[in-house]
């Protein structure tokens, strides 16, 4: 109930990028190796081996998941058959060789060096703050920080302590699960973490900061939750007040369902920054006319906002490089530029005037990035 009104995974299920796979898959490895541990079916290791190669090649943070599962299962081995065994080898065999390949072939493999490395540099300065920092001495602090934060806003949380709730209640499912036997659950759930922090100590994969890269914490940290509450629920003596509380938490979730459903229909927009750059390409297309070129300020998409490219494209606009040249029969285009800084004057062409310029800021997604302001001139041939 908490992971299906939780606003993260509804957010990013929305998105091209396949953040949801992460959440899709650790539920999957989830389910199946559960369904082992209760009925030690082969048909479960069967579905982790052919599984595998498919997740590690659509969700990078699917790995942590795995290696996960073949900890949990491995004291399992010892009563298990030869055929179970070698499905389980099978599995970590596929695990392994899917890793190692993907890593080599698609984590490494750059066309462009000099353009990898830029974005190698922006990457380590955008998730700073989900990397372990150097001093030990501030290791406790930032994970306090990480664990109060957005990694763990289900159903709702915030930066800065926004989900310390969800903490207690996980600290408090992790002991409930201790104390009841239920160790191979307990570390199903946490071992995940473990490996994706070891990943971020090696400087490999953030850990924390975002929801959005940690999709596929999210059902353990959901499991670990329900237990807490429910720890919650059987410390209460009076079966009137276990009933109203119980009650009480289900009221609460759909209060978050209903709250979602009705801001996504009053802002059909996740940030101002999606709204504010659906606008600026519908008011230039706007003012576009018949056989009107639009040239942009860019030689590649990778110069330009993705969103604000497929914008102007979805409006089937007549696109054009800045390397490419205008028709002599054009007697008019528009010209579009798209910087970081408003201190850029409107461009001039020799042969043309402009007879129309308008300057719009777009705000930044986040505070981890800059503004972006975008000129858009119309040029009529002198």
């Amino acid at each position: 109930a908490v992971l299906a009104v939780s606003y993260y995974p509804v957010r990013h299920a929305c998105e091209v990028k396949p953040y949801v796979f992460d959440l899709g898959f650790a539920v999957l490895y989830l389910a199946l190796t559960l369904a082992y541990l209760r009925g030690t079916s082969t048909r479960c290791l069967i579905a982790l081996a052919l599984m595998t190669p498919i997740a590690v090649f659509a969700s990078y943070p699917s790995v942590f998941v795995a290696g996960s599962v073949s900890l949990v299962l491995l004291p399992t081995m010892r009563s298990a058959n030869w055929t179970q065994r070698s499905l389980y080898a099978l599995f970590n065999l596929m695990m392994i060789a899917s890793f190692v390949v993907h890593f080599g072939f698609v984590g490494h493999h750059q066309i462009d060096a000099a353009e990898a490395q830029r974005t190698r540099e922006f990457l380590r300065n955008y998730w700073k703050d989900a990397f372990p920092p150097d001093s030990l001495l501030m290791w406790p602090l930032w994970l306090l920080k990480v664990f109060t934060g957005n990694m763990l806003a289900y159903p709702v949380g915030a930066k800065n302590g926004g989900s310390a709730v969800t903490f207690l209640l996980v600290v408090l499912g992790s002991i409930s699960l201790w104390r009841s036997g239920q160790r191979s659950l307990l570390a199903l759930c946490w071992f995940p973490f473990v490996l994706n922090l070891f990943a971020a100590i090696l400087n490999k994969y953030p850990f924390g900061d975002s929801a959005r890269i940690t999709l596929h914490l999210a059902p353990f940290i959901c499991i670990l939750m329900a237990h807490g509450f429910a720890h919650v629920l059987t410390s209460i003596r009076s079966p009137l007040w276990q009933t109203r509380l119980h009650l009480a938490c289900y009221a609460l979730l759909i209060a978050c369902g209903i709250a979602g459903i009705a801001r996504d229909l009053v802002h059909p927009y996740k940030t101002e920054h999606d709204r504010d750059v659906r606008l600026l390409a519908r008011d230039i297309a706007a003012g576009v006319g018949p056989n009107e070129p639009v040239m942009l300020d860019a030689d590649r998409d990778e110069q330009l906002l993705p969103e604000f490219l497929w914008n102007l494209r979805a409006r089937q606009l007549p696109l054009r490089w800045r390397s490419e040249t205008v028709d002599a029969s054009t007697r008019s285009y528009w010209f579009v530029q798209c910087r970081h800084d408003a201190d850029g004057v409107t461009p001039t062409f020799a042969g043309w005037r402009c007879v129309a310029s308008e300057l719009r800021m777009v705000p930044p997604e986040n505070d981890k990035l800059q503004p972006v302001y975008c000129r858009w001139v119309h040029f009529e041939r002198e």
